[in-house]
């Protein structure tokens, strides 16, 4: 995992925390000027990416069940819930 990835992780930690970044960063031992960095960081890359954000197809598919709830949410907190047949998803994005 590289620097960029694990910093990432922690500013979605941060940011479904629910908690003030000064709590956060005091509860996690983060640096909390170094939070506010990777956070403007993932903005920016996220915005330039055209706010896809990329999944692992690994956390993704490793449900044993074949339909799941997929839960999308939106950087302008719209979400989209759907019920899903991941089977079909991998087989449509290749996968198996």
């Amino acid at each position: 995992m590289t620097n960029e990835e694990q910093m990432f992780g922690i500013c979605d930690q941060y940011k479904r925390s629910g908690l003030s970044l000064k709590s956060y960063c005091e509860q996690n031992a983060v640096n909390s000027r170094t939070l506010r960095y990777w956070l403007g960081k993932m903005d920016k890359v996220v915005s330039t990416r055209g706010n896809f954000v990329k999944l692992n197809s690994e956390s993704v598919f490793e449900c044993r069940s074949i339909r799941q709830i997929l839960e999308i949410e939106y950087p302008n907190g719209v979400k989209v819930r759907a019920s899903i047949d991941f089977e079909v998803v991998r087989k449509l994005i290749g996968l198996v």
